[in-house]
């Protein structure tokens, strides 16, 4: 999972070297004690949020309202994915995977987890979202 600091500051740290960093955490506008983190990001991931959990019914046609925002770099076009993640995959059928506002259509009952992918062509964010549905 990512994790993004921006635009933070903190002044109780005895050195820059206080701060740790590890892989998929993203700086960007932090300073420490007045000195910027030298090891800052030039691009972020995206920041997807895949809407609200929902309730349906058997063959009920659901909207989907993800979205994502980005800091442009690079200058591409996010890419978006939706995937099943838990629940019966084949009983749940998308309008559109490939675009962030698409339909659902869910043929049997259950619980499902939905993932939006968000991709900027270097770095990508996810969101999940549940949904029951019942008879």
């Amino acid at each position: 999972e990512n994790i993004v600091f921006k635009d933070i500051e903190i002044n109780s740290a005895k050195t820059r070297t206080d701060m740790r960093f590890a892989d998929r955490i993203y700086t960007k506008n932090v300073m420490v004690n007045g000195e910027p983190i030298l090891q800052e990001a030039s691009n972020l991931p995206p920041d997807v949020y895949a809407g609200s959990d929902q309730i349906a019914k058997v063959d009920e046609t659901i909207h989907l309202t993800g979205h994502a925002v980005d800091d442009r770099t690079p200058e591409n076009e996010l890419e978006f994915n939706w995937t099943v993640r838990k629940g019966d995959a084949q009983a749940a059928v998308f309008e559109n995977a490939g675009s962030h506002q698409t339909k659902i259509t869910f043929h049997k009952t259950g619980r499902y987890i939905l993932k939006l992918n968000a991709n900027d062509g270097e770095l990508g964010g996810y969101h999940f979202i549940s949904i029951i549905v019942n008879e």
